[in-house]
């Protein structure tokens, strides 16, 4: 199901209608994380450039459907999920604050 790129509030409301109609909750796990790839890159990414290597953080990424998702929105990119993905982030932000304070 397409679940366009709406905040995750709609997406949940979209899910939620479809389970009542039947719908399977593995087609529900494929449709969310492609509609969250979708959503990043269309509202954070936006009309940025992105270059063709691609370091993809976060817990999402423990979910193997989020990885799949973002090689489907980005093919001709070469994607790699951090080995400490849920708090490379604030590894990042930690150093960075370092370095400027």
């Amino acid at each position: 199901m397409d679940l366009g790129t709406r905040c995750a509030a709609f997406m949940a409301q979209a899910v939620s209608a479809a389970q009542q109609e039947g719908c399977a909750a593995r087609g529900d796990t494929a449709s969310l994380a492609v509609a969250v790839a979708r959503n990043y890159l269309s509202k954070v990414v936006g009309t940025r450039k992105l270059g063709k290597n691609i370091i993809l953080a976060g817990a999402v990424f423990y979910n193997e459907a989020s990885f799949a998702a973002f090689r489907s929105q980005l093919p001709d990119k070469t994607l790699l999920v951090a080995e400490h993905k849920e708090v490379s982030g604030a590894i990042g932000a930690a150093l960075l604050a370092r370095e400027r304070y």
